[in-house]
């Protein structure tokens, strides 16, 4: 139910009417006057349209009032669309309303109902005269703190509707609801082809509890020729100036007053007379055949009208083209495309829209839609690389089956690929984990095929290594799984190809690169030399891992990683140990104590209990 009170006006004929339409949880008296000032003076006095009647006595001045509590705890409300349609029927029938300019004012949801107001009305136009009028002296309309797009707050409610239940007006409210999208496109080309003025306030503070309720891409329905003006108040505040200095009185009387600047209409004789073009060749009847509206050929029409750079003729040849494929995009809405249902859905949106001379709501259709599928082929995508990979993964419990590493190892890089298409640094990384899950589990568990397979995926992620960082982590890789499995197995292939894989990682892991692990990988080196040396006679292979582990320990120290410098100063101790059993005389056994005894000022009970010697 709506209600409307006339607040002041003249005797005769006014030169225009101004109605004011408030928001949600509004008052048709309370939400145009100022809570501060209220205090101060005569309540009445705070009313600002009656200071704008007693400035301008021309004015007829309404207030609309309507149902629109924020909770159905507070009452009841109709729906923005049903509440609209109510209040144009009480408009229609107010007998001074039915002649002169009108100027609409709405604060937040205010602004939404005015819109919908003239959506109806404008719907109503083809078959009521009187609606057709009101909606041709529509002259201006001012929004002040409405949610275009809708409220943060709204969608908040609209998450805890269980505890707030929020009314049918809140609901209407709810952040990117597609109904504010599609209200919003049809107002734009509806205000923008008329030419309607506009004035746009929007808030630039928070409220105290709820923050911003109306943020300034919501405040902004984006119109021609119209601009955001930033307000230094809240939601609420927004329609309440406390006196007729304050900005927000001074841009309202403004533009109310402001005589309207018109641009130049293109003479409407011109359209009708490309209509009749069209009407004579058959045009317009087959369009009309095939669902498209005669007012969708006249925004055909008065987007084709010829200029300077269009003659007439020229026009008519586009405006037949444009025609054809709107009855293409009303005969595909209507004939589906056999691509899915989400095609066939947007395609009817499309043509719905297209028929109607909905042309940008149909464009906003067709981008939607896309938006829609490319969210769909997205998850399809991701459905279909889950499938892959498990495939792949079933594959490579097969390969361990059958004792296959190399095939095994490629299923790897397989899976990386697919779970990393477009990341060459994230593929190289998936397959270094994989390889060293298998080599954790083969050097922990004592399973050699695992160390085998993890020796197999190095390869591997050698090619997809990209710069020499990579290259030189898996070559250092590559020789620690080589030398576990070499230590298992009684030749010793594996354990100099362990050696080799060692130094070209040194060739890469430089000194100057990396210090800390160019001296890993030298502790590494020394390790494969050192059970090579203990399995073949002679001692140039134990020379040459006591140089090793000596050079790592030039930056392997103590100071930077003290358990790392004793597992150094250990290994060292080894391979001196097993050199001075083959040397005469003793040198190498004391270097050996002396190596071991420096180690285990780290290596403690406390710390490494089972490194340290029982």
């Amino acid at each position: 139910m709506s209600d409307l009170f006339k607040i002041a006006g003249p005797d005769g004929d006014p030169s225009s009417s101004v109605l004011l339409v408030h928001g949600l949880g509004g008052h048709h008296y309370d939400t145009w006057r100022s809570s501060t000032a209220q205090k101060l003076w005569n309540a009445d006095e705070t009313f600002w349209p009656l200071w704008l009647a007693n400035e301008n006595p021309g004015l007829d001045i309404y207030v609309v009032s309507y149902s629109a509590p924020v909770s159905r705890f507070s009452g009841m409300a109709m729906h923005l669309t049903d509440q609209a349609s109510n209040i144009v029927e009480r408009l229609l029938a107010e007998p001074a309303l039915a002649h002169g300019p009108l100027i609409f004012i709405g604060h937040s949801l205010g602004g939404l109902m005015v819109k919908q107001l003239l959506r109806s009305a404008d719907s109503k136009a083809q078959n009521d005269i009187r609606a057709d009028a009101l909606i041709k002296r529509v002259e201006k309309v001012a929004f002040l703190g409405t949610p275009h797009a809708g409220s943060d707050l709204a969608s908040w409610g609209d998450r805890l509707r269980i505890m707030v239940r929020p009314s049918a007006a809140t609901a209407s409210l709810v952040r990117n609801d597609p109904n504010l999208r599609d209200l919003n496109s049809w107002y734009r080309e509806w205000a923008n082809a008329r030419g309607v003025a506009h004035l746009i306030l929007a808030e630039a503070k928070p409220t105290v509890i709820f923050g911003m309720i109306v943020p300034p891409d919501s405040a902004d329905p984006g119109l021609a020729n119209a601009r955001v003006v930033p307000i230094d108040t809240d939601h609420r505040g927004i329609c309440k100036p406390i006196d007729r200095t304050k900005d927000i009185y001074v841009l309202l009387r403004d533009f109310i007053l402001r005589p309207i600047q018109r641009p130049k209409p293109v003479a409407d004789a011109v359209v009708e007379k490309m209509l009749a073009i069209l009407d004579a060749r058959g045009e317009s009847a087959r369009a009309a055949e095939a669902g498209v509206e005669r007012r969708a050929i006249f925004e055909l029409a008065r987007r084709l009208k010829p200029d300077e750079a269009l003659d007439l003729d020229q026009a008519v040849l586009e405006l037949t083209a444009a025609v054809g494929i709107a009855v293409h995009a009303r005969k595909k809405g209507e004939h589906g495309s056999n691509l899915g249902d989400l095609v066939d859905t947007v395609l009817a949106r499309i043509a719905a829209k297209t028929g109607a001379g909905d042309i940008d709501g149909a464009a906003e259709e067709a981008d939607e839609g896309f938006t829609e599928w490319e969210h769909a082929e997205a998850e399809r995508r991701a459905t279909s690389i889950r499938s892959g990979i498990a495939l792949l993964e079933a594959g490579l419990g097969q390969d361990i089956l059958r004792r296959d590493a190399v095939a095994a190892a490629a299923r790897v890089a397989r899976i990386a690929a697919l779970e990393k298409p477009d990341d060459a640094s994230a593929r190289f990384a998936a397959i270094r984990e994989r390889m060293l899950t298998f080599y954790e589990r083969g050097h922990q568990k004592g399973i050699n095929f695992d160390l085998l397979i993890a020796i197999e995926i190095a390869r591997l992620g050698l090619v997809a290594a990209q710069d020499a960082r990579q290259r030189g982590m898996t070559q250092n890789d590559l020789g620690v799984a080589l030398q576990a499995l070499g230590e298992r197995e009684s030749g010793n292939i594996r354990l100099e190809e362990a050696v080799a894989a060692c130094r070209a990682a040194l060739t890469e892991r430089t000194r100057e690169r990396g210090p800390l692990d160019w001296a890993m990988t030298q502790n590494n080196l020394g390790n494969a030399l050192s059970r090579l040396g203990e399995r073949e006679s002679g001692t140039t292979r134990l020379k040459e891992a006591v140089a090793a582990y000596r050079a790592a320990l030039t930056e392997r120290t103590r100071e930077r990683g003290p358990l790392d410098w004793a597992e150094t100063q250990n290994n060292l101790g080894g391979a001196l140990l097993a050199l001075g059993q083959r040397e005469s005389g003793t040198t190498r056994l004391e270097e050996a104590v002396a190596a071991f005894r420096t180690a285990l000022l780290e290596y403690t009970r406390e710390r490494v209990p089972l490194q340290y010697p029982a």
